[in-house]
């Protein structure tokens, strides 16, 4: 009986616990599944970061955007991210987007009023689609986009200038100042 309370199993080195045995083709399919799922977690840390971006206010169709997330290293907040973004475009500060705006209902206003011209000296004409081709010229460019309309008031003049042209009313377009 002594000898059996005297037993400690410290004292041989040798014994192991029994370890269960993978075969070779389990270790494959689990090594699969954590390849899976550490492809899954990247995945969806970028869709997290592209979110953070997305609520900082960085618009993803910007031509600097991709650039500026992936070369990012700062806070990842939005208050931060934004105030980076807001260095490199401008545009993205809401009182610049507001002229941007208002520069934007003013051409519009000046292509409608075009539009309405040609619409009411054509009704007798016997060219009455002007205004429909007037009224498609802007559709399409609404269709584009606030920021696109602002950036391209020049594309838009000469075309509906050119378009009015061609259908023998004459039309001075004026160019605007740029901003400086």
């Amino acid at each position: 009986m002594s000898d059996q309370s005297s037993f400690d199993p410290e004292d041989y080195e040798g014994i192991q616990p029994k370890q269960s045995a993978i075969s070779n083709a389990e270790l494959r399919v689990l090594r699969k599944q954590a390849a899976k799922v550490a492809e899954l977690e990247a995945q969806m840390a970028q869709r997290d970061r592209q979110d953070l971006f997305t609520e900082a206010g960085v618009q993803r169709g910007h031509p600097a955007a991709s650039f500026f997330i992936k070369g990012y290293e700062g806070d990842l907040t939005p208050e931060a991210i934004r105030a980076e973004w807001e260095k490199i475009n401008p545009a993205a500060d809401p009182g610049v987007q507001q002229a941007y705006d208002q520069q934007l209902a003013q051409d519009l206003a000046g292509h409608r009023a075009a539009i309405d011209a040609a619409s009411g000296a054509n009704a007798a004409s016997s060219q009455p689609d002007v205004a429909a081709e007037l009224n498609a010229i802007r559709l399409e460019a609404e269709g584009k986009g606030g920021k696109w309309m602002a950036d391209n008031r020049e594309v838009l003049a000469k075309k509906t200038g050119r378009l009015m042209h061609e259908r023998g009313y004459e039309v001075e377009v004026q160019k605007r100042r740029s901003r400086a």
